[in-house]
């Protein structure tokens, strides 16, 4: 018996592997370039200080007590009265920098800080949703984000085109 003679279409010219390729190639690109970049380090944290401030006002207003908040050049926290005049720490919503970036803490008004005790917060958010109005500056090299903090409690991270 003979052997059978494969017809011509049967298989895979090289030209139809390369078109395959390239359009492979091609959707892929598309799809790593439309990938959206890695966040902005210092922007991400501002983005946190920012809710961070923002929860301790609605602890504030659902609780109806003050609230208070502390910030030190590496980390913050929110801080909560006891039944007592004591201050406790919530520990949940504190928030220690990375080592590559420090935070400054500017208070708007020294007046209003002046007549707080000493063991007291630097900012307090009081049940009707008021704060403390400070700025507070993140820095990581040259770059910062800034993040200010109004009378009526409300957090802003503002853009580097509006300081």
């Amino acid at each position: 018996m003979r052997p059978r003679a494969l017809p011509s279409d049967a298989g895979v010219t090289l030209t139809e592997i390369m078109v395959v390729l390239f359009i492979l190639g091609l959707a892929s690109s598309v799809i790593i370039m439309s990938a959206p970049d890695r966040p902005d380090p210092l922007e991400e944290e501002a983005g946190r200080l920012v809710a961070t401030l923002r929860t301790a006002q609605d602890v504030a207003i659902t609780s109806g007590r003050m609230v208070g908040f502390d910030a030190r050049e590496r980390s913050y926290e929110i801080m909560t009265r006891t039944g007592g005049a004591e201050w406790r720490v919530r520990r949940e919503f504190g928030r220690t920098l990375p080592e590559e970036i420090a935070l400054d803490l500017d208070i708007d008004d020294l007046d209003i800080v002046e007549d707080v005790p000493q063991d007291w917060p630097e900012l307090l958010f009081d049940p009707l949703g008021g704060a403390t109005p400070a700025v507070f500056t993140l820095r990581s090299g040259d770059e910062t984000q800034t993040v200010r903090l109004d009378p009526n409690g409300d957090a802003v991270l503002e853009r580097a085109d509006e300081a």
